[in-house]
């Protein structure tokens, strides 16, 4: 009876992860007529949240870029080292930091990112099965709107999401049950580093958020929420964090060496998302 009881359960969950995310038609309509009067997107700098905690009057520095689902799309940038050539991309909005990956050398890619992808130019499955379905993600479905979310890429969200990012880490969500199969990318974190933050606002727009150097995760958590956020995800950090605005927001070694935290040394990253405006014409499509 124990095990009966134990395998309908697991059904369940099974069922939970892989079902497509279901909105009413009405709301639907009424949310993407919205998001189709709002710009594609909105670039902003030098923003600074000041916060109370124990008496202590402490604040978190922030460069942001606040995208419209409906009105971008995401590309795999794939390759090493090409960060002064992202600079130089003015067809493009910006270049952040996808989901954390290994290296594989005998896959196509010579790597495998920790989450399934479904972007304009292609589809990757990762090799890492056990990430990729114990993980966050980001949908965004045909009509525009965004959906934070948990597990792989079923056939049913391959259906109803045009964009797909998994691998991702989930501070909070509040706009959906976490799943008993969500582990997360992380254990405790304490360290101060600087974070990007995929963060679902009210409005259906995604803020996506480099902080400044030193941010410790506890505040991390406490800007995320203040910022009124319905979920706020992270694909990686620290060294590993990108958000270049070609024209406006470049990389450089200077660049390079403040996130590394003063370091002289970057950590490499294979993989980069390309964030253009729709309909978006991507040199590395398949």
């Amino acid at each position: 009876m124990v095990r009966l009881l134990m395998l309908f359960l697991l059904a369940c969950i099974s069922y939970s992860c892989a079902k497509p995310v279901s909105v009413k038609p009405s709301a639907d309509i009424a949310r993407a007529s919205r998001l189709d009067k709002i710009n594609a997107y909105k670039f902003l700098r030098n923003q600074e949240m000041r916060f109370v905690d124990e008496r202590q009057t402490r604040s978190i520095n922030y460069t942001s870029l606040i995208l419209n689902p409906s009105k971008v799309t995401f590309g795999l940038y794939h390759g090493w080292n090409r960060e002064f050539q992202a600079n130089n991309d003015n067809t493009s909005i910006a270049f952040i930091s996808g989901p954390t990956f290994e290296l594989l050398p005998r896959t196509d890619l010579g790597y495998t990112a920790h989450g399934d992808l479904k972007l304009s130019n292609g589809t990757w499955l990762s090799k890492n099965l056990a990430a990729s379905v114990s993980r966050a993600h980001l949908c965004i479905t045909p009509a525009g709107l965004p959906s934070f979310g948990f597990g792989a890429l079923t056939q049913g969200r391959a259906k109803v999401c045009r964009i797909f990012i998994g691998g991702l880490h989930s501070l909070f969500n509040n706009s959906t049950s976490i799943p008993l199969t969500y582990k997360g990318v992380y254990g405790k974190m304490y360290m101060s580093d600087v974070r990007i933050i995929y963060g679902l606002r009210k409005d259906d727009l995604i803020e996506i958020i480099e902080t400044h150097d030193g941010v410790s995760f506890a505040d991390l958590n406490t800007f995320v929420r203040r910022k009124g956020f319905l979920a706020a995800y992270l694909p990686d950090h620290a060294s590993k964090s990108r958000l270049i605005v070609p024209g406006v927001r470049l990389w450089s070694l200077k660049h390079a060496i403040w996130i590394s935290g003063g370091r002289p040394s970057i950590t490499q990253m294979p993989l980069m998302l390309r964030v253009s405006k729709l309909p978006a014409i991507d040199p590395d499509a398949k």
